[in-house]
């Protein structure tokens, strides 16, 4: 039995069962008895692999304990305890989110007021410095009017003293001229 070996032949070809072609396969190459033999063997296997898969099959379909259920009962209870907590942690950031929120906008409106009062209290610190500004003009020309009026009295009072000094020293030299003359005559 050692004939040459064909790859060619070793492949089934298209369309032929399996079993068809191997058996064509080995009435060419092998004894026919050990061909019958293998045959009978291969048979009784695919019968017996038959068997098998009616079998899985029916007890497929009936009811049946899952070997997986405590696996799977704890998966599920991991991932409720997870959603539990991430329920809680996302409660807790929308809560501390609200807290903030409600303090900025607290901040916020409390700073809107304080520019407001501010913004107020410049309009009326404004108005005061108007009105110390004009009093301050008054008095400025009040005070420009009085000196102008001190300065006049005062001029007023030089040139009447001037006035007078220039009486006195005519008189005086008028004096002096009679006594000189009262004394050039004696």
């Amino acid at each position: 039995m050692s004939n040459p070996i064909d790859p060619k032949s070793f492949t089934p070809s298209s369309g032929s069962s399996t079993y068809g072609w191997l058996k064509r396969d080995l009435d060419q190459k092998a004894d026919k008895d050990w061909v019958e033999a293998k045959l009978e063997t291969l048979r009784d296997k695919e019968e017996d692999t038959k068997q098998i898969a009616i079998r899985a099959k029916e007890k497929a379909s009936q009811p049946h304990d899952c070997n997986q259920k405590d696996t799977l009962e704890k998966l599920g209870s991991n991932m409720e305890d997870w959603s539990k907590w991430l329920r809680g942690l996302l409660a807790s950031a929308i809560g501390f989110l609200i807290l903030v929120g409600s303090g900025w906008l607290y901040q916020y409106f409390l700073l809107t007021s304080k520019v407001e009062n501010t913004q107020e209290a410049l309009v009326s610190i404004e108005s005061k410095i108007m009105k110390v500004d004009e009093s301050q003009k008054e008095l400025k020309t009040s005070i420009e009017k009085q000196n102008k009026k001190e300065e006049d009295s005062q001029k007023l009072r030089l040139e009447e003293v001037r006035a007078v000094m220039i009486q006195v020293v005519k008189d005086i030299n008028q004096t002096a001229d009679i006594r000189d003359l009262k004394r050039g005559r004696q």
